[in-house]
């Protein structure tokens, strides 16, 4: 796997504000074989690692988010870090040993903090459920990682409306 740009990028960590569920900084994401490791910003929030191709995109554009609920987290070697989520893998390096010992034990928490919510809260959606739970206001929210959430909520919508038509007809009906 190239490294390429890793050299030239900075990688600034801020550590969560006490009280805070959030975690938010620069990563190398593996892209592919022609470009190799990517900075990309990423944030962690109420389950859920978003991440941005710069801090400003983040107002419009998420380029992924992985449920930590769901998540299977594990570290390759000093600096390495592997998401896999729902046929989904990320291949996560960060600059120093620290900085990923920082994202794993943040990561970790988060995700036992979702897993917590949604045992707390069974039979309820777990993108419900963060929403539920979130500092935010809803609009902001659901703007915040735009159209992963909303793919998300689509998908729930769709297997809840399913159900719901199946069982006023007694015929199941897809969608």
């Amino acid at each position: 796997m190239s490294e390429q740009g890793k050299g030239s990028a900075s990688t600034s960590t801020a550590a969560p504000a006490p009280g805070s569920d959030t975690y938010k900084g620069w990563l190398f994401k593996w892209t592919n074989y022609l470009k190799g490791y990517q900075r990309r910003w990423f944030v962690l929030s109420n389950g859920l690692l978003s991440y941005y191709r710069t801090q400003a995109e983040m107002a419009h554009t998420c380029r992924g988010t992985i449920n930590l609920a769901t998540a299977h987290i594990d570290t390759e070697d000093a600096c390495n870090i592997v998401l896999s989520s729902g046929g989904r893998t990320y291949h996560l390096k960060a600059s120093t040993e620290v900085e990923r010992q920082r994202w794993v034990t943040a990561l970790e928490l988060a995700k036992a903090k979702a897993i917590r919510m949604m045992n707390d809260q069974s039979g309820k959606s777990s993108c419900y459920e963060l929403l539920l739970h979130s500092n935010e206001p809803t609009v902001t929210f659901f703007f915040k990682c735009g159209k992963c959430f909303l793919k998300r909520v689509t998908s729930e919508l769709s297997v809840f409306f399913s159900i719901n038509l199946y069982n006023k007809t007694n015929h199941y009906i897809i969608i």
